[in-house]
Formats: C-alpha cells, sequence, structure tokens
C-alpha cells in the first residue's frame, strides 16, 4: 500500500477507478466462470476491495499484483462468513508524521 500526500488524492482515486473498470473489463482473464467475483470501493476512494470465492483466490491475487495492479501489494486480507477472501489494492493516507526522536 503506498502513502498518498492529501494534494494528491483526486489523481489517485482516479488511477484506482481506472484499474477497477480495467479489471471489470478483464475479469475473464482474471477469475474463471465458476468462482464468484465482487468489487467495492473503500470510503476514502483510494483503494479497492476485491472479493473472491475460490480455492485459489490467493493465487488471482498475487496475479493482479503482477499485472493489472503492478507496483500495489494485495493488502487487508480476510475471509468472510460466506467463503470469500477479500483483499483491498490501492493507496492510503499516513496516520500521522512525527518527527524522528533524536535520542533513538
Amino acid at each position: 500500500m503506498l502513502q498518498v500526500p492529501f494534494s494528491r488524492s483526486a489523481d489517485f482515486r482516479l488511477t484506482i477507478r481506472e484499474k477497477a473498470v480495467e479489471f471489470q473489463q478483464r475479469l475473464m482473464e482474471f477469475v474463471h466462470p465458476s468462482e464468484r467475483c465482487l468489487l467495492a470501493f473503500l470510503p476514502d476512494g483510494l483503494r479497492v476491495r476485491i472479493g473472491i470465492r475460490s480455492d485459489r483466490a490467493m493465487e488471482r491475487f498475487r496475479q493482479l499484483e503482477t499485472s493489472l495492479f503492478k507496483g500495489f501489494v494485495a493488502h487487508d486480507l480476510f475471509t468472510d462468513e460466506n467463503g470469500i477472501t477479500w483483499a483491498a489494492f490501492g493507496y492510503s493516507h499516513p496516520l500521522s508524521v512525527r518527527p524522528m526522536d533524536p535520542r533513538c
């Protein structure tokens, strides 16, 4: 996950939206027809969450990391109660910026 300065957020939201649209257009390259796939944007618009119901979900996420979402790493992985494995791709804002303590 890449850190985003607030001034560039709109550009990064557009990048994530474009990647999501491309994913939907190329879905058959990444997900087998027998697998269930869902896509949802996180509220900040800087990340997209992809859910795949498949025994090969982790393999699918690795494939996405090296092709469509090159430069992004699948993070916040979890499997929900319906057996769908979810991963987020995108950017984040830094939580805080603190100066380093010179004593460390």
